[in-house]
């Protein structure tokens, strides 16, 4: 799912376009120490700045996808309290200790707290960009292993073996359309550089084995806004295709 992937803008950023981030807020905190005033716009720009490693036109995309149903994974218990661990210590160790850190000068001081500040924010910008990418991932092997494969017949393994069918599948799952989670026709169509008449021909031909399942609520007639997402049924013959049944 590379090229997919690239082309849904799930690939994560490059590390060094939040050096600017790193450093207003390293230089955001040293002014709050000696410059009060200054501090507001460094800041006020840091939050600016994170548009260099997610710029809106990336995230578009996430616009289309809906989910009606709340899922979480074994993952999901421990990541939230994760991202808060480091920031919340230094927070509090920055509180207590006052303008000095272990006898060190106060600029000196509050250049490591700007600092770990910064990477800190940087860090959960960057893991929450990618938590729905993950999450996806995660639950789609959870509801994988549990799968059976009774009821798969050959010729739902065959139409899914299809080039076609198996590119729209793909992107489907790349999105996490699947178990209540679901993608506009029109991502699906930008991503695989097709049209939208093109995706509705595949995804009817796998709706009528049960693979895939196609929801016109709220489009107002629009094939572009039918939201689609793979069956269970068809995760089952996905797993029969990849076990060479």
């Amino acid at each position: 799912m590379g090229e997919i992937a690239k082309r849904m803008g799930s690939r994560p950023p490059a590390l060094w376009k939040f050096i600017p981030l790193v450093a207003l807020v390293t230089s955001g905190r040293i002014a709050l120490e000696f410059e009060p005033w200054l501090a507001i716009p460094l800041f006020a720009l840091a939050a600016v700045s994170l548009l260099l490693p997610f710029p809106i036109s990336k995230n578009k995309g996430l616009h289309d996808i809906d989910a009606w149903k709340i899922h979480t994974t074994e993952g999901d218990k421990n990541r939230a309290v994760a991202r808060l661990i480091i920031p919340a210590t230094v927070l509090a160790i920055d509180s207590v200790s006052g303008p000095s850190l272990f006898s060190l000068s106060p600029l000196t001081s509050a250049a490591v707290y700007g600092s770990v500040y910064g990477v800190s924010i940087a860090w959960s910008a960057y893991r929450a960009h990618q938590l729905p990418f993950i999450h996806a991932k995660e639950r789609l092997t959870e509801l994988m292993q549990g799968l059976s494969l009774d009821g798969v017949r050959t010729a739902d393994v065959e139409i899914l073996d299809q080039s076609d069918s198996r590119e729209l599948v793909r992107c489907l799952l790349a999105h996490g359309a699947v178990d209540g989670t679901r993608v506009m026709a029109r991502q699906v169509a930008k991503v695989l550089d097709t049209e939208v008449d093109e995706v509705h021909q595949v995804a009817r031909s796998l709706e009528k084995q049960g693979l895939v399942s196609r929801s016109t609520i709220m489009s107002g007639g629009d094939p572009a806004k039918i939201y689609l997402e793979v069956s269970v049924k068809g995760l089952s013959a996905i797993k029969a295709l990849e076990s060479g049944r």
